[in-house]
């Protein structure tokens, strides 16, 4: 079901392959020890406003990078 409506809204925005989307984030997930779900949904959120898939990208990796100095994950 996850899957499913990640590449339906990605199909929307670009052509690139959604599933390079999903490994990216399932590569911060597991780097930062992060929930995978609630990563995809943030994903899907900010491209659905109209956020760019390079800087929907750029803020989850960002926002990884403060959460994990800050001692979460």
């Amino acid at each position: 079901m996850l899957f499913h409506s990640f590449t339906s809204l990605e199909s929307r925005f670009t052509s690139h392959e959604p599933q390079s989307r999903l490994t990216f984030l399932a590569g911060v997930s597991r780097d930062q020890a992060l929930e995978f779900e609630p990563l995809v949904e943030a994903y899907q959120h900010m491209r659905a406003l109209g956020y760019s898939a390079e800087d929907t990208r750029d803020f989850i990796r960002e926002m990884g990078n403060a959460i994990e100095t800050a001692g979460g994950g």
